[in-house]
């Protein structure tokens, strides 16, 4: 699946885009950290695969993360952490994800 472009979004009035994720609970989605934004990053550029595939990059608190991604749809994908959490992790501008934010409640 070719990764979703980063500049021509006419919903994304600035074209900024970064990283966001969503873990279980009711924030909603938060900007990520930058170690979130390279895992995606090398998964969105790795060829489809319907498997969960295993990213590891530093760590911004240093030492590694590593998780298992995947894709739910096209703009979203989904990684599971080493300690089993499930996260939805996706390439937004913010005030996509804050739109998102206001019209789906997360309880």
């Amino acid at each position: 699946m070719p990764r979703l472009p980063l500049s021509n979004n006419m919903n994304n009035q600035n074209n900024d885009y970064m990283c966001h994720i969503r873990r279980a609970g009711p924030q909603g989605w938060t900007r990520s950290r930058p170690h979130h934004q390279e895992a995606l990053l090398r998964f969105l550029d790795m060829p489809p695969t319907n498997d969960a595939v295993r990213i590891a990059v530093p760590h911004t608190d240093g030492g590694e993360f590593v998780a298992f991604f995947r894709r739910l749809n096209a703009a979203v994908c989904q990684y599971t952490d080493e300690n089993g959490n499930v996260v939805d992790i996706m390439m937004s501008s913010p005030s996509h994800a804050a739109f998102i934010n206001r019209v789906v409640d997360h309880y």
